[in-house]
């Protein structure tokens, strides 16, 4: 998933992310099994990293589970 098309409450891409709409789309991927997640410093002045560095210990025992 990319995570330059997060939702974000500004338009372009260098503006704050709707966080609650990010962890939705963030678990219906996990859901669905979606396993790479790509970011950069670029995406949302680098607010989209800190979105997926927030989300991630929610995930990490599933996340475990699929690489074992």
């Amino acid at each position: 998933m990319g995570a330059m098309r997060l939702p974000q409450t500004a338009p372009g891409f260098a503006g704050p992310i709707d966080e609650p709409g990010a962890r939705a789309i963030l678990d219906r991927c996990m859901a669905a099994g979606v396993n790479y997640y790509d970011t950069a410093y670029i995406c949302h002045g680098g607010n989209s990293e800190r979105v997926l560095g927030r989300a991630v210990p929610r995930y990490l025992a599933e996340m475990a589970a699929r690489l074992g």
